[in-house]
């Protein structure tokens, strides 16, 4: 459970950092795992990682993020569960092997994005 609340809280500290202004050198820490030691936890695990990222980026706001830019993110969440969010990541890990050695933080931030950027493209086309 210890394990769980650190992560959660070193997650959404690095989204304080991660939103800030475009005109601000942001400066993004390596994060607690790989995608090497990602892969080597157990389902569960990766659940709760993810869901903290997550929870993060919703967190941001409090810890000095921009709202514009992490409410737009956040709204893209609104109603995906976290067994969704985590197949978005697995299928994008699995894509990127060459990623493996970078922070899993920020595969599961592309994965999410890149999943966003779809939707909203779809929902724009629908209309």
């Amino acid at each position: 459970m210890k394990k769980y609340v650190l992560l959660w809280v070193l997650t959404a500290s690095l989204f304080q950092y991660s939103f800030a202004g475009a005109e601000t050198v942001v400066n993004i820490r390596k994060g607690l795992a790989d995608g090497n030691q990602f892969n080597k936890s157990n389902e569960s695990l990766q659940l709760s990682y993810i869901a903290g990222i997550l929870d993060g980026i919703k967190l941001a706001p409090m810890l000095g993020g921009s709202e514009e830019l992490t409410g737009t993110f956040a709204d893209c969440l609104v109603g995906l569960s976290v067994n969704e969010a985590m197949g978005i990541v697995l299928k994008e890990h699995h894509a990127h092997p060459e990623w493996w050695d970078t922070p899993m933080h920020l595969t599961v931030y592309r994965a999410i994005l890149n999943a966003c950027e779809k939707f909203r493209d779809t929902a724009t086309t629908r209309r």
